[in-house]
């Protein structure tokens, strides 16, 4: 069995560039003299992040053989099935579907992210890791099983998601990014946020998850990729131009995902002949010479007479995340500022509650 680990350690310095560099893995990564890969070996069974051991077998077991009935969720990385350990934990088991380099370097990132040993980790507003398991080819990863399920399922539910939920998870997914931005180092880019990587746990904190597309940042330097990595409706503008990713272009897309939460809306609503980022800017104000001091029609509908004036403070957050120039953006340290003073200033009474 070979044990294989990745160390983030906090930087005394904050880096001045932003640019996405391919991730330099340790000897334990890279092929061996044969040109073949260990992650393709069948010598790697499971590796196990906490103390108690599972193994393959354990695996099938928990989810009946990867049993349709289990299925929990599906995307363009894998299946993700519903499990129980034989210690009695519930878990999410991502099988994941893609073979060859593709496949590799997506186990490799999500591994890699979520199971550093530096300061800070695991972090509370990152889906937790128990383990992984290659089998073959097989590629599969073990989490912790998240109650609450996808933010994405509870974005237009006005009732669920009351105006102080949708702040509070806000700023779980703004502290996961500065965490991931500006606490670790190398920074690390998500590069697909979206409603559908936030899950919520059973006292509705969320937690981000889905590291398949996440790199390592240096400054001065850049990752170009062969194909534009992320979600319709939440790729930052330049990404389809550079071909290049940034911390500004994870800071483009939380941007839309809080004016989803904000609004209701759906990133990209086929029913809609504007995006959401479009009519967002239109009903602020922004891009005509003016920006709106009113709190907006339309965000006043139903359910939001309450929190209308936070919710159009988060609007407005949003917006300025979706600027159309990356410098224009500011970073997560400065949203999550922008969050906290929502808390603090528009009412004068804000419970910390996740009710």
């Amino acid at each position: 069995m070979a044990i294989i680990g990745c160390m983030y350690v906090k930087s005394p310095t904050e880096t001045a560039g932003y640019l996405l560099e391919e991730p330099k893995y340790s000897q334990d990564f890279a092929s061996s003299s044969t040109g073949s890969s260990p992650w393709l070996s069948d010598a790697v069974k499971v590796i196990r992040l906490d103390k108690t051991a599972f193994t393959h077998a354990d695996i099938l077991k928990a989810t009946g053989n990867f049993s349709q009935s289990r299925v929990i969720g599906k995307g363009g990385f894998g299946t993700v099935y519903h499990g129980v350990l034989p210690d009695g934990r519930e878990v999410a088991v991502k099988k994941l579907q893609r073979e060859g380099t593709e496949g590799e370097r997506e186990f490799r990132a999500e591994m890699e992210v979520l199971s550093g040993k530096g300061s800070g980790w695991p972090h509370p507003n990152l889906v937790t890791l128990y383990g992984w398991c290659l089998d073959g080819s097989e590629k599969i990863l073990v989490y912790e099983y998240m109650e609450g399920g996808s933010l994405e399922d509870l974005v237009p539910d006005r009732l669920r998601l009351t105006w102080k939920r949708r702040i509070d998870i806000a700023i779980d997914v703004a502290q996961a990014l500065v965490f991931l931005h500006h606490e670790c180092y190398p920074a690390i880019v998500h590069r697909d946020v979206k409603a559908s990587n936030v899950l919520l746990d059973e006292d509705g904190k969320a937690r981000v998850t889905d590291f398949g597309l996440a790199r390592v940042v240096g400054a001065g330097n850049s990752h170009v990729s062969t194909i534009v990595a992320g979600t319709v409706g939440y790729v930052a503008p330049e990404y389809g131009q550079t071909w290049k990713a940034t911390t500004k272009g994870d800071v483009y897309s939380y941007g839309v995902l809080v004016m989803e939460l904000a609004t209701g809306r759906r990133a990209v609503d086929g029913t809609e002949e504007e995006c959401l980022v479009e009519w967002g800017r239109r009903v602020m104000g922004y891009g005509h010479g003016r920006r709106r001091t009113m709190i907006p029609v339309v965000v006043m509908g139903s359910g939001l007479a309450e929190g209308a004036e936070e919710m159009c403070e988060l609007l407005r957050i949003g917006v300025r995340c979706t600027a159309e120039a990356p410098q224009a953006r500011p970073d997560m340290k400065d949203v999550l500022a922008m969050l906290i003073k929502i808390t603090t200033s528009c009412r004068g009474n804000f419970p910390s509650t996740n009710e």
